[in-house]
């Protein structure tokens, strides 16, 4: 992937852009941080992750992991929003 979006949500219908970037062509892993907050600036529960390609160039294996922010800042939304899977 040369460009790409990431979305994340709590629901497959309901997600939000969270990154707009893009990949070097090169075997040096890259770290990107992503938005966690709204514009009131309250951290928003994710249940799923969507990474959509805008464009591409030729790449043998793509590796997405994803590190999580502090529990502490998970577990106030649960109550909210439901339980987690």
């Amino acid at each position: 992937m040369k460009e790409f979006k990431l979305y994340v949500g709590i629901d497959e219908d309901n997600m939000v852009e969270v990154l707009h970037s893009g990949l070097k062509n090169d075997s040096i892993p890259e770290t990107f941080s992503i938005k966690h907050v709204n514009r009131a600036g309250i951290c928003f529960p994710t249940r799923y992750v969507k990474v959509v390609p805008l464009s591409y160039v030729h790449i043998n294996v793509i590796d997405v992991s994803i590190d999580l922010i502090a529990g502490l800042m998970v577990k106030p939304s649960i109550p909210r929003y439901g339980t987690l899977p």
